[in-house]
């Protein structure tokens, strides 16, 4: 039997026959999450174990705990000794999947992903609570369905299905892009965001049941790490399992937090360590999209190629294997020699997760390398997308980069001076924190955040559609070439234009008035300035004013 290869000509016939079928299903899942068991535990040094739940491999299943987070007024945990979650094999031998001790506080709830690697050996899931304390702990475990998104959801996911189809054509790629998912965060001893990505996995194989994803793209920071070097592992494996369930093809590019680094600043763990070179590259970068082309570092540089639409794809590393914010030479190298040798006719993307430019903010001086930003200068590259920051922006100088907020819910200060000029927070809302922590009908499509976004070659447009919190951005990626002196005028495209706005900080000599841009006599040629028309909704078209 001949083999039939997978190529991007493949892929593009099914789009077509995968569009036929979007076409006639329109409906979206939306059912509630179904409850397994609802329980109590009581007692003082006593234990409960409980297994034979039904729940199989492949499920997404959360265990909660209504009455919060199992500590005292003032903030330590005096109510329980140990909560562990595991499975049971075919000899009834356990095996943990995650483990927290005294010392550590116990969250409102956890997320656990049965993955299809333990199809073999997977008998039943079984939880483990020792109390030391009198108090009465009840729990709540809860299957959520994989191909059904929350009701909530719903109408928001219509709307991005349709603004993506809006823009798609037979020649463009379309990704999902996801950042800063902290999965199941331990900062500071606390609960800090919800447990939000894998309902962002299921919205995001939702819209590629309607519209086919080329890839979905992971900008670092997938787990919080900052706990043990084992549980750090368990927690990639359920972060990067759940990427892997959406039988979508990915990219992921490492983030500071990937590698445990922070793993001295949890309460009770001492001792501990960094993930392995080894453990980095297995847990992250072995079940990525199997058509890239690995590169510089072990591979965590890499590539893959549109040929039909001739684009390029580039991930690269930001960080050391010891979390430490860096592009290494070695990286520098090899991204410079790509993108000489990328053809003339070729488009370029770049994701990375710490920002390249300083001024970009949250990355340091150790992370700027400057054969890297003149790189990025090349005609070729069409964007840079760059995590991190937990906010949004978009700047157009050097070239475009765009940033992309944090997956999980909680931001850092506002007001915090590390901001660069222009960084957008948006309000997040979860669902009702009752007996059902995140209520399949008590929250909002903002409990969720990543973009959906497609470039368009034909049109010179990259469209970043945001789903949840958020607003909607579209790059006329070519730059405005105006002569000192001259005039030129901006027509959008996509939105109704409510107000035109331009980044303070930037060419002085350059001004727009209602679409209108005005270029002084005097002006140095290579000035820049980013423009954007603002419809009612907040969503923005950008330009950038480049002085010829």
């Amino acid at each position: 039997m001949r083999t039939i290869e997978k190529t991007d000509y493949a892929y593009s016939a099914i789009d077509k026959i995968n569009k036929n079928f979007a076409d006639l299903e329109e409906g979206m899942g939306g059912g509630t999450s179904e409850i397994i068991e609802k329980g109590d535990y009581i007692g003082r040094g006593t234990s409960f174990v409980r297994k034979n739940f039904d729940v199989a491999v492949g499920d997404f299943v959360r265990i909660e705990f209504p009455n919060g987070n199992w500590t005292d007024p003032e903030g330590v945990s005096t109510s329980y000794a140990k909560l562990a979650v595991g499975y049971l094999d075919g000899e009834d031998v356990t095996h943990t999947l995650f483990l927290v001790n005294i010392g550590q506080t116990i969250q409102p709830g956890y997320d656990i992903y049965i993955s299809p690697a333990l199809v073999d050996v997977f008998s039943s899931l079984y939880i483990y609570i020792r109390a030391q304390t009198d108090d009465v702990i009840p729990f709540i475990l809860r299957r959520i369905s994989s191909d059904k998104i929350k009701d909530y959801y719903r109408e928001e996911m219509l709307d991005t299905i349709n603004k993506v189809r809006a823009r798609i054509s037979t020649d463009c790629v379309t990704l999902a892009v996801v950042t800063d998912v902290h999965y199941r965060s331990y900062q500071n001893g606390s609960v800090i965001a919800p447990y939000v990505f894998l309902e962002s996995c299921i919205n995001m194989a939702e819209l590629h049941r309607h519209v086919r994803l080329d890839n979905v793209v992971c900008m670092g920071d997938i787990i919080d790490g900052r706990t043990s070097a084992i549980q750090s592992i368990r927690d990639a494996d359920d972060s990067m399992g759940a990427l892997s369930g959406m039988e979508t093809p990915f990219f992921f590019s490492l983030g500071n937090h990937d590698v445990n680094r922070y793993y001295s600043e949890n309460v009770g763990e001492t001792g501990d360590r960094l993930l392995t070179p080894t453990e980095i590259y297995s847990l992250y970068f072995q079940p990525l999209d199997e058509r890239i082309v690995p590169g510089a570092e072990n591979g965590m540089n890499y590539y893959r190629d549109i040929d039909r639409l001739k684009i390029r794809l580039v991930v690269l590393k930001s960080c050391t294997d010891a979390g430490l914010y860096a592009y290494s030479n070695a990286t520098a190298d090899w991204f410079e020699a790509l993108i000489n040798n990328t053809p003339n006719d070729w488009k370029v993307v770049v994701f990375t997760h710490v920002p390249v430019i300083p001024s970009h903010g949250y990355n340091g001086q150790a992370a700027f390398n400057a054969k890297i930003n003149a790189a990025l200068q090349s005609d070729k590259v069409i964007s840079l997308f760059e995590g991190h920051v937990h906010g949004d922006n978009v700047f157009a100088s050097p070239n475009w980069a765009v940033q992309v907020g944090c997956n999980k819910s909680v931001n850092f200060d506002p007001t915090s001076s590390a901001w660069p000029e222009g960084e957008m927070l948006f309000t997040r809302t979860g669902g009702t924190a009752t007996e059902d922590l995140w209520d399949a009908t008590g929250g909002t499509a903002t409990e969720d955040l990543w973009d959906a976004c497609v470039v368009d070659p034909t049109n010179a447009l990259l469209s970043c559609i945001r789903f949840g919190a958020g607003i909607d951005r579209y790059i006329h990626y070519n730059p405005v070439s105006v002569a000192a002196g001259g005039t030129a005028t901006l027509t959008p495209s996509v939105l109704t234009a409510s107000a035109w706005h331009t980044r303070d900080s930037e060419a002085s000599s350059i001004t727009i008035s209602n679409g209108v841009v005005s270029v002084a006599a005097g002006a140095t040629s290579g000035s820049r300035l980013t423009a954007w028309a603002e419809d009612a909704d907040g969503n923005r078209e950008y330009w950038t004013i480049l002085v010829s």
